[in-house]
């Protein structure tokens, strides 16, 4: 449906882009939340380490979705990708250090745990809710003026 309101010159086209861009970047807090899943609750690794990964993998995932999807892509994957990777880097790198310190800060000054009616919900998932969020509106900027620039959205 998206791609029907898409068109050269329509005056909603940068609206719909941060549609799309949102919805990627939902994606990729399921992929960070899965992964974070996986190597904190599962595999017991450090908290530290299962935000790193979460933020890699969903990086990665959310490039993809990004070329093919939200900016239909048609640049050299190399070039787009390093520059993709640098810009998500410093995203990737002010949503590390925001989560683990809001980590730290929650667990040492208010709570392990924070309780939503009957359901526990660990402060970590908290804590990388908003650096993600953070990072999001970095990294939306970044792509569309940065590293999607000479595409134009087609229908």
């Amino acid at each position: 449906m998206l791609e029907l309101l898409i068109q050269e010159n329509n005056p909603n086209a940068d609206l719909i882009e941060l549609i799309k861009f949102g919805l990627v970047g939902a994606s990729g807090i399921l992929v960070n939340f899965f992964i974070l899943f996986i190597f904190s609750t599962l595999l017991k690794w450090p908290n530290v380490i299962a935000i790193l990964l979460g933020i890699i993998f969903s990086m990665l995932s959310n490039y993809i979705l990004n070329r093919i999807w939200t900016f239909k892509s048609e640049g050299k994957i190399l070039n787009e990708l390093l520059k993709y990777i640098t810009g998500n880097s410093i995203g990737a790198a002010f949503q590390f250090i925001l989560s683990t310190s809001l980590d730290f800060i929650f667990r040492t000054f208010w709570t392990e745990f924070y309780h939503v009616g009957k359901i526990k919900l660990d402060v970590l998932y908290i804590a990388s809710f908003i650096g993600i969020i953070a990072a999001f509106i970095f990294n939306f900027i970044f792509s569309k003026k940065l590293v999607f620039t000479s595409n134009q959205m087609v229908s």
